[in-house]
């Protein structure tokens, strides 16, 4: 905590100290009255006064569905954010309603403790509040770096709300924590188009779209790309190079695209050929840099492929091989290094019919990094009903477990101090509740209920073919 908010909330302090009763004792009186508004305020206060700033929070947002207009309660809501290290959260509360008491305070504060990150904030402000994009200083913002993950977040979802979701999905994967709270939306997006696709084929008609619709499943799911026999990256290549001489040549997107492609085949000379064509035609900055970004990663993921393909090819074609192969395909953040096979940690984790049981993040973290398998991630109290039975009854199934050995599998208590901090990515709904994951730990299924794990044969069946 540093001195200059320490200070500030002295400050703040001093208008909530009319009220002698503890915290504990207000805790007693708000059960006895909980809609008394002003035991609550000098209680979510009280809280905050103790740097309990999650439970300061939590009173404070009661209150405001009581009344909106409770003196002071902005001011409150916007130091607990600030103290839970959600800067912009707490700028933004108090930006929009200024005038409130407290706040004029509190912003002069902030402005002062933030002076070299206003321009990000008040741009910030303008595209989540008043819905007002600028492109050319988000151009600025993203060349000027490092890249904020609320300004990464923020422009992918505008892009989004614009039905840009090619630019939006390069832009969320700039920042993979970003990336993988939307992973979700994109898979469900991939499930339709290979839909489409297999119908258009089929019925042989469209063939122009057919090529579209698989140049989005090379884009948002290389590994479904490397199922398509036809057409295939040469022939999507000389596709988009054909709609370059088209009247559409002057169209960005398909420079955008070709240049793309030509990454995933490992081009270099043409990629960077075409980059600069691509970044001459662009409207704006925000593609530019996004663009660049995208290309040069592909290009080092393609390195990373031919490295570990070289290698694959002193031993046998084997299925462990394959999945190896798999990883390094999947992997933009693969390096040459070699493998640790250290693995005298992990005897030392719990394990359950073959789920890992890690009791904190150190565990989990070693099962995640030194295992080569998809993982099957299941949030489960183990008190529960349901989730004994998944584990005496379910997992024990002779057919499902040749499916379940193709996978890391871990098991979380969702009530430990582990589990609450998974769930922060990965929402609990209904125990048990399972995520598939790729060697990226980006979300490839969900199932939660005992109805739905009891079916996860022929789901995973799908997910690991």
């Amino acid at each position: 905590m540093n001195r200059w908010f320490l200070s500030f909330l002295f400050s703040f302090s001093l208008s909530i100290s009319i009220f002698s009763e503890s915290v504990a004792e207000l805790s007693l009186m708000h059960q006895r009255n909980p809609r008394n508004k002003t035991i609550l305020y000098y209680l979510a206060s009280g809280h905050l006064k103790d740097f309990e700033f999650k439970k300061s929070l939590h009173y404070f947002t009661k209150l405001k569905r009581l009344d909106s207009n409770f003196q002071n309660l902005y001011a409150g809501i916007a130091h607990s954010l600030y103290g839970l290290g959600r800067p912009y959260e707490s700028y933004e509360i108090c930006y929009g309603n200024e005038s409130r008491l407290g706040c004029e305070k509190f912003l002069q504060f902030f402005e002062e403790k933030h002076s070299g990150q206003m321009e990000l904030y008040q741009f910030l402000y303008e595209l989540r509040i008043e819905k007002m994009f600028d492109v050319k200083q988000a151009g600025l913002l993203l060349e000027k770096g490092p890249l904020e993950v609320e300004l990464i977040a923020s422009i992918g979802d505008y892009f989004l709300r614009q039905n840009l979701s090619e630019i939006a999905f390069d832009i969320f994967r700039l920042a993979p924590e970003v990336y993988s709270q939307r992973a979700l939306y994109f898979r469900r997006m991939v499930r339709d188009l290979r839909r489409q696709f297999r119908a258009i084929k089929f019925e042989a008609r469209d063939q122009e779209k057919l090529f579209y619709l698989s140049y989005y499943i090379w884009k948002f799911a290389p590994e479904f790309g490397e199922d398509i026999s036809s057409p295939n990256l040469i022939e999507l290549i000389e596709f988009f190079k054909s709609k370059l001489s088209d009247r559409t040549g002057e169209q960005f997107e398909n420079y955008y695209r070709l240049a793309y492609l030509q990454a995933l085949e490992g081009l270099k000379l043409q990629t960077l050929k075409t980059l600069e064509l691509a970044l001459d035609k662009s409207p704006n900055k925000v593609f530019s840099f996004v663009l660049s970004n995208t290309v040069k990663r592909q290009l080092k993921l393609k390195k990373a492929v031919r490295i570990v393909a070289k290698d694959l090819s002193k031993v046998d074609a084997s299925k462990e091989s394959y999945i190896r192969w798999r990883k390094a395909v999947n992997d933009p953040e693969f390096r040459e290094s070699k493998k640790d096979d250290d693995y005298s940690s992990l005897v030392k984790i719990s394990n359950m019919n073959g789920f890992f049981l890690p009791t904190d993040r150190v565990e989990y973290q070693s099962l995640i990094t030194k295992l080569e398998k998809p993982v099957l991630l299941e949030f489960c109290n183990p008190s529960r009903d349901n989730c004994k039975r998944a584990m005496k009854d379910v997992y024990t199934n002779p057919r499902l477990v040749n499916v379940l050995s193709k996978f890391q599998k871990i098991r979380v208590d969702p009530e430990t101090e582990l589990g609450r901090h998974l769930r922060k990515q990965f929402p609990v709904r209904i125990q048990p509740q399972i995520y598939c994951l790729n060697s990226n730990l980006e979300i490839q299924g969900e199932f939660f209920g005992l109805t739905n794990v009891q079916k996860l044969e022929s789901k995973l069946s799908g997910l690991v073919r």
